[in-house]
């Protein structure tokens, strides 16, 4: 099966952002002790600040994602902060096909 890659892009604001960042990193520290979780990297905008960019991806279909991890307590607790907090989001869903891996021994990502 192909991973499943997730591309969200939130659009928060000054007064938001710093909020939203926080529910953001408790979310994914949730995440990431799901079983068919790979991987995810948070993003900020260079010259738009007030974008953030998630890239995830899982190693399931685009259905049982959908059916198993969107209905997580957690996620319900976040839809709600969403809300409140106004933030705005483009969801893009993808499978790789080619990839490519930095050859720098020692090259640390983050």
């Amino acid at each position: 099966m192909e991973p499943l890659v997730l591309l969200i892009k939130f659009t928060a604001n000054a007064g938001n952002k710093k909020e939203f960042k926080r529910l953001l990193m408790e979310l994914f520290e949730a995440i990431s002790k799901e079983p068919t979780f790979v991987n995810a990297i948070l993003h900020e905008g260079v010259q738009q600040p007030d974008e953030i960019l998630v890239y995830e991806t899982w190693n399931e279909t685009l259905e049982n994602f959908l059916k198993v991890q969107m209905v997580k307590p957690y996620r319900a607790l976040y839809e709600k902060a969403l809300t409140a907090l106004n933030v705005t989001r483009e969801l893009s869903v993808y499978t790789p096909f080619a990839s490519w891996v930095a050859e720098v021994p020692n090259r640390k990502l983050l």
